[in-house]
This record gives structure tokens, sequence and C-alpha cells, in this order.
């Protein structure tokens, strides 16, 4: 029990690079992707003896599903830009100015 809970430590304790970092988020991000794919694809074959043709209309209502919370990770992952739904980073920025201007003149 010892050497599992040092193997813990030493594992929590293992500093990654900032870049091995950025390519483990990306592999996860494409793992993630592919399940998508392949589910998308095999699932319909297993609930077909149970479901009929009903397998097809409720494994698209569900990857419907499963694909529009992907796109909302992506929407989410950086939402500094200009796009419509981006935070207003100018706005905030000119408020933070104006805040602090306020502040030491007064």
């Amino acid at each position: 029990m010892r050497s599992w809970i040092d193997l813990v430590r030493r594992v929590r304790g293992t500093v990654l690079p900032r870049i091995a970092g950025r390519i483990l988020i990306a592999a996860t991000i494409a793992a993630v992707a592919v399940y998508l794919k392949a589910s998308r694809v095999t699932v319909p074959f297993v609930l077909i003896n149970a479901m009929s043709w009903w397998a097809v209309v409720g494994t698209t209502i569900v990857a419907f599903g499963m694909f529009g919370i992907d796109e909302i990770g992506v929407e989410i992952e950086d939402p500094f830009g200009y796009d419509p739904n981006d935070l207003p980073l100018d706005a905030i920025g000119e408020t933070i100015t104006t805040d602090v201007s306020e502040t030491l003149a007064g």
C-alpha cells in the first residue's frame, strides 16, 4: 500500500512542460472526436435488434446532442477574439481604465 501512495505522489508532483500539456489536450480532443464519430456509426448496429429502425432515429438524436456539446466545448475553449459570441475585452479594458483613472484622480 505504501508503494502505491508513493507512486501517486510522484505522478502528482510531476511537472509537464507547457508543450506537453498542449499536446495532451490536443490528443484528448482528437480522441473525443474519434469516439463521437465511431459511436455515431456503430451504435445503430448494436441497437437494431432491440429497437428496429427506431435505432437510427434515436442514435441520430443522441449524436446531435453529443456533437452539440462538443461544439459548445470548442466555443468555450477560446473566448477571446472578435466573434459575436466572444468576450468584449475592449469594453472591459476601457471600463477598467476609466475606473482606475477615477480612483487615482479622486
